[in-house]
């Protein structure tokens, strides 16, 4: 994948997951139903199929040099970040049986309790996708897993359920965040535009 395929891909998942947050706490102040809304596990797989439809036409944009060399590993890492742990759920959903109504639920009091720890789970990632591309010392898995669990208590520490759901939604995604080192070797920044901009 070119790096303007990986920004486009990554750009339609951080739309989609914005876009689902809005849309459960809609569908919920609705009833569960209304004029324009969709349920979540529609927008969940929408959102996975423009990604990859983004991500293929805009593998036809050759890379020129080195534009777009940290956005290109940041944005789809970011991406991917806000959407699996959710697309995790909707397996699990899928297979116990969950309803499309039960489901769109889920997804709203996921806003109501973990949307800190999501949104500091995906700027982590970021900046350590950021960190790896440029070379740096990037931070640790075990820092962002730590600080999304812990963040998932933010409704309040008594709320237990919250924080034990994060940690094993988060066991899955701890392979691929030790994977990002691999695959950013790839991206990284070349010696010569890190001395140039020291």
């Amino acid at each position: 994948m070119t790096r303007i395929a990986r920004i486009g891909f990554g750009l339609v998942l951080v739309s989609g997951a914005l876009f689902l947050a809005q849309n459960a706490v809609r569908l919920e102040r609705a009833g569960g139903s209304g004029g324009g809304l969709m349920h979540c596990r529609r927008i969940i797989l929408l959102a996975w199929i423009a990604a990859l439809f983004v991500g293929f036409i805009g593998s036809l944009v050759r890379d020129r040099g080195d534009r777009h060399r940290v956005a290109g590993y940041v944005v789809p890492a970011v991406g991917m970040a806000l959407m699996l742990p959710i697309t995790l759920h909707l397996f699990v959903a899928s297979v116990v049986g969950y309803s499309e109504r039960s489901f769109d639920d889920w997804c709203f009091w996921s806003v109501v309790f973990v949307s800190v720890a999501h949104i500091v789970f995906a700027i982590l990632v970021g900046v350590r996708a950021a960190a790896i591309v440029g070379g740096r010392p990037p931070i640790s898995v075990g820092t962002i897993y730590i600080a999304a669990v812990t963040l998932a208590g933010v409704p309040g520490v008594v709320l237990v359920i919250p924080l034990v759901i994060t940690a094993v939604t988060g066991l899955p995604l701890v392979p691929l965040l030790y994977g990002m080192e691999r695959w950013g070797e790839r991206a990284t920044v070349p010696t010569a535009i890190l001395k140039a901009a020291a």
